[in-house]
């Protein structure tokens, strides 16, 4: 269990193993064509 705000919820161990890395936020517009190329790049 993960304690979200006031509430536990419980959180498959495949992602709570996810909870403690580095976080990596990408800079990016709000244009959908960029983002669908960038989706489509993963």
């Amino acid at each position: 269990m993960i304690k979200i705000g006031p509430h536990a919820v419980e959180v498959p161990e495949r992602l709570a193993i996810l909870a403690h890395r580095e976080k990596v936020a990408i800079p990016m517009g709000t244009d959908k064509a960029v983002f669908r190329e960038w989706l489509l790049k993963m």
